[in-house]
């Protein structure tokens, strides 16, 4: 309960977080996004000397249901910012750039709190001043920043949740986000009773390493999926999102030991988990392409109205198939075995994944691109380097 709470707040607060763009300058929330995630960083390492256990435990989740929102908050600024400074057709660059920083952060964290907890004058507090005093030098550093920058003022027209929800072919666009990531989120809890077991045998420090593959994968995956978007295929959504999803497919049948028909194996575990890694790496920057170019062509909306509410639809989306995916994939787990239920999920993603591509492909066209302009005052401030 208490892990879920922080994953509670982010779908919280998602819904109604993007309209405070419309309310305050993008850097404000930004600030406040790193200052109070530095006073919960703060709070949750004074809930350790908290001795009663229903105390503790109710702090402690209400303070990571606070965080979860407050990192969306930052994550949804930080992208109406990064929009706001660009052109249209860098924007869906912009936004997997974004991803790959707070995927280092999240592929990052653990080991480095792994490594201060056990230090002498550790212990459970340590991890969170670390965090706290991060997120107080992020805040320092922002408001320096913002005192010799361009003003950003705050956007009447910025998007909601709802806006982009309310076209038909976000929802399958989104869907297929779903399915990327439900799979990956599935193994998380099955790493350990997996790993732990012949033929692999392998020990906590080994089963943390392979637990480390799949977001590896995918930050190399994504810098060679936008490459291969922009350069190769020219924007052309559909082929790219195809390539992405085969390779999910084999990485599934890998873990799966290819419909038992082959002896499994660390080397065939590790391949599998790069293949569905790296294949959802590889498909995020086509996201953000085809999210733009539906929502400019059904509803007239322009990627600077956009920052923010996106990043708040995505990582709603990701967080609500973290909540079903581990529980789902545990229950399974237990009844069929990891074989078999790599392999149905295999099958469910690429039919789940063929149907909203089939349905995506109208919007494949790259040529006709919404409009650059909305914030002229930053825009001109950015081309001066301000």
């Amino acid at each position: 309960m208490i892990v879920g709470c922080h994953a509670a707040g982010v779908i919280t607060f998602g819904f109604f977080l993007p309209l405070l763009l419309r309310i305050f300058d993008p850097f404000a929330l930004l600030r406040a996004g790193f200052l109070l995630q530095s006073c919960g960083a703060l709070g949750c390492a004074l809930c350790g000397y908290i001795s009663q256990k229903v105390a503790f435990a109710v702090l402690f989740s209400l303070i990571r249901f606070v965080l979860g929102g407050m990192a969306l908050m930052c994550e949804l600024a930080s992208q109406a910012i990064a929009f706001r400074c660009v052109s249209a057709d860098k924007a869906p660059v912009a936004m997997a750039g974004l991803i790959v920083i707070r995927s280092l952060g999240t592929t990052l964290s653990p080991t480095i709190g792994g490594a201060l907890y056990p230090l002498a004058s550790g212990g459970w507090p340590l991890p969170f001043f670390a965090a706290a005093m991060l997120f107080l030098l992020l805040y320092a550093a922002l408001f320096a920043t913002n005192a010799y920058a361009a003003s950003m003022p705050p956007d009447t027209k910025s998007a909601s949740v709802l806006q982009v929800l309310s076209s038909l072919g976000t929802w399958f666009a989104t869907g297929l986000f779903f399915l990327m990531f439900f799979g990956g989120l599935m193994l998380e809890p099955l790493y350990s009773p997996v790993l732990s077991q012949l033929p692999y045998a392998m020990g906590y420090s080994d089963i943390g390493l392979m637990a480390s593959i799949f977001p590896i994968s995918s930050l190399v995956a994504i810098i060679i999926g936008t490459i291969v978007l922009r350069r190769i295929l020219k924007e052309h959504t559909t082929p790219h999102q195809i390539i992405g999803v085969s390779i999910i497919f084999v990485g599934y049948l890998a873990l799966g030991n290819f419909f038992t028909l082959v002896t499994p194996s660390t080397g065939l575990f590790v391949t599998g988990l790069v293949f569905v890694g790296g294949g959802c790496g590889f498909i995020i920057p086509s996201h953000p392409t085809i999210m733009l170019r539906i929502l400019w062509r059904d509803k007239g909306l322009t990627k600077d109205e956009l920052g923010g509410a996106l990043a708040a639809t995505t990582t709603t989306c990701l967080y609500i198939a973290g909540f079903i995916a581990p529980t789902a994939g545990s229950g399974v787990y237990d009844a069929v075995g990891f074989p078999a239920l790599m392999t149905g999920l295999a099958i469910f993603f690429v039919a789940g994944a063929a149907i909203c591509i089939a349905l995506l492909y109208k919007y494949d066209d790259p040529s006709p691109t919404p409009p650059t302009p909305s914030n002229q005052g930053w825009s001109k401030a950015s081309e001066q380097g301000i």
